[in-house]
């Protein structure tokens, strides 16, 4: 989607070029509204397009999702803001959830799992598993599906727990792997 956006702006910048070169050669000035209106609307497609791409990389996008634009873009109101956790100092006595941009599961639980995190008033990072962060850190942890709380203890152990559970066939937030993460944490495991 970036790579569109710069195409977008450099066409519009190469029109506003050629028409500004018409007009002072040529003086058409009855072309000046399609050609104004062109390059506004170009310009703004561009802008739009980087503002969503940005917005998308900050929700943890990472291009290798194997999704389609739309289902990108339909996932940002369920994705977590991506958490830049500087390992391994932070991450003793932490919880990390693991999720997937545009992950139906992540996207189902994320509202109830947004509002316990909140609640909580722990610190915990959203990582996704696709980032260059997540693969290290899913190189030294068994992630089985997300989204996935892990709890890295003080003593070096690691504890995992899915944060989804099905319930009559709908994907919901599986509050009993969030009460026992939250207990390693006040336990400082």
């Amino acid at each position: 989607m970036q790579n569109i956006a710069y195409i977008t702006l450099l066409i519009a910048i190469v029109l506003a070029v050629t028409f500004a070169g018409m007009f002072v050669r040529h003086f058409i000035w009855r072309h000046i509204g399609i050609a104004v209106a062109l390059i506004v609307i170009l310009f703004a497609i561009g802008s739009g397009l980087l503002f969503l791409n940005s917005t998308m990389q900050q929700k943890g996008y990472t291009g290798k999702e194997g999704i389609t634009w739309t289902q990108a873009l339909k996932a940002i109101p369920y994705m977590p803001d991506r958490d830049d956790l500087d390992m391994p100092d932070l991450i003793s006595g932490s919880i990390v959830i693991f999720y997937r941009y545009g992950c139906t599961d992540c996207m189902a639980v994320f509202s109830d799992m947004e509002d316990a995190v909140s609640s909580s008033g722990i610190t915990v990072y959203h990582i996704p598993t696709r980032s260059e962060k997540g693969e290290l850190l899913r190189q030294t942890v068994q992630i089985p599906a997300v989204p996935t709380g892990v709890y890295y203890g003080y003593d070096g152990r690691v504890y995992i727990y899915p944060l989804d559970k099905k319930e009559n066939g709908q994907t919901v937030f599986n509050t009993e792997s969030w009460e026992k993460l939250m207990a390693l944490v006040l336990e400082k495991r």
